[in-house]
């Protein structure tokens, strides 16, 4: 127990120290509430997708492949957060938010250009993902490192608030643009680009050195990729791939050094 307080009270001064770098100590609100309309704007994205996925694939011809266009950007939504919880301590924040920004307008803009494609609309919604999940994260490194627990309270609340509220508006949304044109539901992440002028640079530009464990990373997502594969279509041998994956992946995080998970996680 006092290794895990210990543990924890590292933790907790890592953060702090990650939060206060910079202009954020002088305003969270100015860097949080713009990393919060980003996410909330994906979510909107995700869960109108995720209403209307049917239509779009009778429009596009997906047939039996149509559970593909939910699936997919949904593991990738599940790797995203394991991927970039890891890159969180090793790489600035400020970067994970510039490479996520990035992702999003590429993943819309493609979306919206290929919408008559499968394959176009699955890659677009992935890059979508792990874009705006970049800002989901750092909101949550950063507002879980404020000292003062009445706001760390507030800004955490309102990350569950944000994510109730593009689900219900997702829904909303997906619904209404089914009838007129489903692929406008691409362009909506783009709409969390408006509040980067007043985040600015304020995110902060500081990271701790470390090792980032590709291995396990790389090993963890095409475990989530093959699940995926396995649950639209379960052929034999990927449910045998899936199945080595696993017993690789379980050998792999009990002998390697630093693994991103450990086997404690699962137990």
């Amino acid at each position: 127990s006092q290794v895990i307080r210990g543990d924890a009270s590292a933790t907790a001064v890592n953060l702090r120290t990650v939060a206060t770098d910079g202009e954020y100590a002088d305003g969270p609100a100015r860097v949080l509430l713009p990393l919060l309309g980003i996410y909330a704007l994906g979510t909107v994205s995700l869960q109108g997708f995720n209403l209307v996925y049917l239509r779009v694939a009778a429009d596009i011809g997906a047939g039996e492949a149509s559970g593909l266009i939910t699936a997919i950007p949904g593991i990738v939504l599940g790797v995203a957060c394991f991927l970039y919880g890891t890159l969180g301590d090793f790489i600035p924040l400020r970067r994970i938010v510039d490479v996520g920004v990035v992702l999003i307008v590429a993943g819309s803009l493609l979306g919206f250009a290929f919408s008559s494609s499968l394959t176009g609309i699955i890659i677009a919604r992935a890059l979508q993902t792990l874009g705006y999940q970049a800002s989901a994260s750092a909101y949550m490194i950063l507002a879980t490192g404020i000292a003062d627990p009445k706001r760390r309270g507030l800004y955490v609340g309102l990350m569950c608030a944000a994510f109730q509220g593009g689900t219900a508006i997702g829904m909303l949304s997906g619904g209404l643009l089914a009838e007129l044109n489903w692929a406008l539901l691409l362009l909506i992440p783009l709409g969390g680009l408006a509040v980067l002028p007043i985040m600015g640079r304020r995110v902060p530009a500081r990271a701790h050195t470390g090792r980032i464990d590709v291995v396990g990373l790389a090993i963890f997502s095409s475990l989530a990729l093959l699940l995926t594969l396995v649950a639209s279509n379960p052929r034999w041998w990927l449910i045998g791939g899936l199945i080595i994956g696993g017993a690789l992946f379980w050998r792999y995080i009990g002998r390697a050094r630093a693994p991103f998970i450990t086997r404690s996680f699962f137990t």
